[in-house]
């Protein structure tokens, strides 16, 4: 229920920032400030010196995963139980887009990716879903064929696998989500 820092040159703690609900994914360090998701439904945004919370973002259920952080957009996306995706400024807290109502949608568990212009995540139901990045507009869906909670992971340059959770991995390469 806590986040700590450690002093990198003393080895001690230099602040603690106390929560009422478990943080159970790591946190994302972006220059001054640290994302950390929360399991009360929000994400968090800490001061990286002083462990103060800069802001908050409300989700309609609990973040179980890392948000991921585009530094060449500033943005950055995180799904939650509560069966959506969001975009939000980093430096202001400005939510840019939410995805998920009147789509169908199932819990997200897992950090999405960015390849070649697309964000790309799964939801528990085993959908695949490409938006752009910017606007939040769906561009493609496919689907893995079973339960997904894992995620998509990044082959650099070439695709991404998904895991079902019945063991079957599935490569789908840049093309739009093609297997």
């Amino acid at each position: 229920r806590n986040v700590y820092a450690i002093g990198t040159d003393s080895g001690t703690q230099a602040w603690v920032y106390e929560g009422d609900y478990a943080f159970i994914a790591e946190p994302v360090v972006v220059a001054d400030k640290i994302i950390i998701s929360a399991q009360d439904s929000h994400v968090l945004v800490l001061d990286r010196t002083s462990g103060q919370e800069l802001y908050r973002i409300e989700m309609t259920g609990a973040v179980l995963s890392a948000p991921l952080y585009d530094a060449e957009a500033g943005s950055v996306f995180v799904g939650s139980l509560g069966r959506e995706m969001i975009s939000f400024d980093l430096e202001t807290g400005k939510l840019n887009w939410v995805y998920g109502e009147g789509k169908d949608l199932s819990t997200v568990w897992a950090t999405p990716i960015l390849l070649e212009d697309q964000l790309i995540f799964t939801d528990t139901n085993g959908k695949i879903i490409a938006l752009n990045p910017t606007t939040g507009e769906e561009l493609w869906q496919n689907h893995a064929g079973g339960r997904v909670i894992a995620g998509a992971t990044l082959v650099e340059g070439e695709g991404f696998l998904v895991a079902r959770e019945d063991g079957t991995m599935t490569f789908y390469a840049l093309a739009q989500g093609g297997d």
